[in-house]
């Protein structure tokens, strides 16, 4: 059996020797959809979500075509359901929740109700309320629609700005906006006997147009003490292994990444993301650094049996994820890899993937003095002073 790679970025499967070919949005291959279309799209645009569907499922059938044995391991499973279903595709996916499960755990509303009730730590001013009701008469709000990625859907609000950004009738997941946090992710994965907790990162958010964007995760950083101390290392993996716990019951399987913020000497859960990270490519590369088995592979043994109890390593890089359109923070040292750049001649829709800068250095630290959200005095140590990640 031969498994196919289906994702975003080419750069999600250079480092598994798991998987064989790909089926990626990005890439220098010829089959990829920015080769086909000639220009790279914003794939956390709303309007992008069914043409990658549709190019996942047709390039999908294409390999079944050649060889009726392939299968294919998504990089996210919430397109399943909508397309690959009616196109008879399910029973050729390796592991593969079922539908209400992950429709469930995609759904920020209801996962950020599932953890409050269930004990872990989460902002006690959330409130689920219709844009127009939304008061920011007491300072800058964070507000959150149900779904969404990359930060497309996470907004900085103000008395100013609400009426343009926000649906006056749509409901959003709203907090008062904390300054000084830092955020928090992580890999973790479940099989049907443990959760396994995989390195922390920090993450690089920036604020572009009033949307709170993912730009990118910082393995180094975590490890210095004067940020991530002892005691919120500690806070952030016992949560991350109650949350495992909670998904693991509702039927969960797999990879899932974590996100949280640090705030004023605690932890505080924001959302599960129930698929692979932009940050995995950088996660296998620490594995395959560690003669580890690669992400995928690990994905694959949660489901079907085998041994994912792996000794703790590092992963020794930074990354700061460029995109067409918007003002990059300058950064004085050279990257150490570049994952997925294109080929001359490509064209780019406005806030698409550029490619990841990866480094040897923290890069945290340096753009954290140069990133303000909301033109407040920069806190040292914190790249976005917001109250909620994307």
């Amino acid at each position: 059996m031969e498994v196919c790679w289906v994702g975003i970025r080419e750069s999600e499967a250079y480092h598994s020797d798991f998987v064989g070919d790909s089926i990626s949005v990005f890439g220098s291959k010829p089959s990829s959809l920015e080769q086909k279309m000639g220009r790279r799209v914003n794939h956390n645009a709303d309007v992008c979500g069914e043409t990658i569907g549709f190019f996942h499922a047709d390039s999908m059938q294409a390999k079944l075509q050649e060889d009726k044995d392939y299968r294919f391991m998504l990089y996210s499973q919430i397109y399943t359901y909508y397309l690959f279903t009616k196109r008879g595709l399910t029973d050729k996916i390796v592991c593969l929740n079922d539908q209400a499960t992950v429709e469930f755990l995609n759904d920020k509303f209801k996962t950020m109700d599932l953890m409050r009730k269930s004990g872990v730590p989460v902002l006690d001013d959330y409130r689920i309320m219709r844009g127009k009701d939304i008061d920011c008469t007491s300072g800058v709000m964070v507000a959150q629609s149900s779904q969404g990625s990359g930060g497309s859907g996470t907004f900085v609000v103000t008395k100013e700005n609400k009426d343009k950004l926000l649906d006056g009738n749509q409901e959003y997941l709203v907090s008062q906006y904390r300054e000084g946090n830092v955020p928090l992710n992580a890999h973790i994965l479940i099989s049907d006997k443990a959760v396994t907790v995989l390195p922390c990162s920090i993450q690089n958010i920036e604020n572009i147009d009033n949307r709170l964007i993912y730009k990118g995760n910082d393995f180094i950083s975590y490890r210095n003490k004067d940020i991530i101390g002892e005691n919120t290392d500690k806070q952030f993996n016992d949560m991350l292994m109650k949350i495992g716990g909670i998904c693991q019951s509702v039927g969960y399987r797999g990879v899932m990444g974590i996100d949280a913020i640090a705030h004023n000497g605690n932890v505080y859960f924001m959302e599960v993301n129930p698929r692979f990270q932009n940050s995995s490519s950088v996660l296998n590369m620490g594995l395959r650094d560690n003669n580890l088995p690669s992400l995928q592979e690990l994905n694959y043994r949660c489901f079907y049996g085998g041994d994912i109890n792996i000794r703790t390593f590092d992963v020794n890089y930074s990354s700061y994820i460029r995109d067409y359109g918007a003002k990059n923070s300058d950064i004085p040292f050279k990257p150490v890899v570049q994952l997925d750049v294109a080929k001359p001649g490509i064209v780019y829709d406005s806030l698409s993937y550029v490619c990841t800068d990866l480094y040897d250095k923290p890069v945290w630290l340096l753009l954290s003095r140069k990133n303000n959200a909301c033109n407040c005095d920069p806190v040292p140590y914190v790249l976005m002073n917001r109250g909620c990640r994307v």
